[in-house]
């Protein structure tokens, strides 16, 4: 175990130095979970040792199942990290770009290749191919999303075909205001470079999407306000919105 040093300050809280010169606020220490009793979905533990357990449903890829990690974790002022020490896994978003003059003028086709890279026990496991269902197309971050459905139940929504295919009409899409993806509405990639060709109607959008089998929080960002934890974070901010569902400290769950 690290040796680690207690500075007292004239404060209700304290301050912990490890030997690695990281920090933890320990007034931050306790209990969080979305609901109380075992009904409890989201949970987090924030131990003064420096040790953290964090229960959520998966964070990479959505779904109902359920996975419980450990670590460490450390703080600045309001704002705790998991797993400070693990670089974040790649997630990147890469475009080829062609022109096909078997297509109509008035539309781009998009094809989706979207693609997991696996770690396990910090090793490389593999890489395989991911179905996806929903997709949201974010043109310069805030503006004009698109959104697409494998079964799109209204004409608003665009249709992805068994090929992962896309077709989009020229006068609405810009692909050159393409930033980023989220999939599933969870998963986000954002672009890493833009497309050069004006002249292009045809783009294979390489979906690259590092993980870990265990859901390792790698760096993971939560703010704490008071008894409330906020837990998820989106395009580089924590998101406080009223539909944010933070967790409440509570007394510690046996």
């Amino acid at each position: 175990m690290k040796l680690r040093t207690l500075f007292s300050i004239f404060l209700c809280t304290s301050i912990i130095f490890d030997i690695s010169g990281q920090s933890r606020n320990t007034g931050l220490v306790g209990y969080y979970s979305d609901r109380k009793g075992i009904m409890c979905i989201d949970e987090l533990h924030l131990n003064e040792d420096g040790t953290f357990v964090f229960s959520t449903l998966d964070p990479d890829l959505g779904g109902l199942e359920k996975f419980t990690t450990q670590g460490e974790w450390t703080s600045k002022g309001n704002e705790v990290f998991l797993n400070p020490d693990k670089s974040r896994r790649e997630r990147e978003l890469i475009i080829v770009e062609e022109k096909r003059d078997s297509l109509f003028d008035d539309f781009i086709v998009l094809k989706i290749n979207y693609q997991l890279v696996e770690y396990e026990n910090e090793q490389l496991k593999g890489k395989r191919n991911y179905n996806f269902d929903r997709l949201n197309f974010w043109l310069n971050d805030t503006q004009g999303i698109f959104k697409a459905k494998r079964n799109p139940t209204t004409s608003k929504k665009l249709l992805i075909g068994p090929d992962n295919t896309i077709k989009i009409s020229k006068s609405k899409f810009n692909i050159n205001q393409l930033t980023r993806i989220t999939i599933d509405s969870n998963c986000e990639i954002k672009l890493i470079a833009e497309p050069k060709n004006m002249h292009a109607n045809y783009f294979e959008l390489d979906l690259i999407h590092g993980l870990d089998v265990e859901r390792t929080p790698r760096n993971r960002r939560i703010l704490i306000d008071g008894k409330k934890a906020y837990i998820h974070e989106y395009s580089g901010k924590i998101d406080q919105s009223l539909l944010a569902m933070p967790l409440k400290k509570r007394k510690r769950k046996i």
